[in-house]
């Protein structure tokens, strides 16, 4: 497509979130809670961002907030994150139905301390639905169709991986 962007967006399924439609089940939310965004620290060196630190990730389409993990488990030059999280659906925000409002699934647990540190998979309890933020924002829009992501024509899904991005420390 030729954005003139540094970085290539690449996003894949959890081992636990097989389809996005999994966030509606609490247990599967206890494993992890959110997606960070995966970036190597060569490339989060060069824009001084640091583990855990807050960015905005802007492609040609769109723009989101996301905590960084910082792994040489992907590559430089590529950043990612799980697809499975930032619902606006799936009882993740209120609703109204009927004039009557429905509120969202809260988060759940007894406890007034939070044993869900970033990083952390062991903390027991679940968050939110719509935790995380939703990789499909910054999905390349077609300059044809103009509201659909570019798609792959061979097998006829969404073409996730034509997606250019830059990732810029926030605050």
């Amino acid at each position: 497509v030729g954005d003139n962007l540094p970085l290539i967006f690449i996003n894949w399924k959890s081992r636990h979130m097989g389809t996005h439609r999994n966030t509606g089940d609490a247990w599967l939310r206890e494993i992890r809670p959110g997606n960070p965004l995966w970036m190597n620290s060569a490339d989060a060196r060069a824009r001084n961002i640091k583990e855990g630190d807050r960015v905005l990730v802007k492609s040609v389409s769109g723009q989101i907030e996301a905590q960084v993990y910082l792994t040489e488990g992907i590559k430089p030059g590529v950043v990612g994150a799980d697809f499975s999280f930032g619902h606006t659906a799936y009882g993740s925000r209120p609703v109204e139905i009927d004039g009557q409002v429905i509120a969202p699934v809260a988060p759940y647990g007894h406890t007034p301390f939070n044993f869900a540190q970033p990083w952390h998979e062991e903390a027991g309890l679940a968050q939110g639905r719509g935790t995380g933020f939703n990789v499909n924002l910054l999905a390349r829009l077609d300059d044809t169709l103009k509201n659909t992501p570019l798609t792959d024509p061979i097998g006829g899904g969404a073409s996730s991986l034509d997606t250019r991005v830059e990732v810029v420390k926030l605050g």
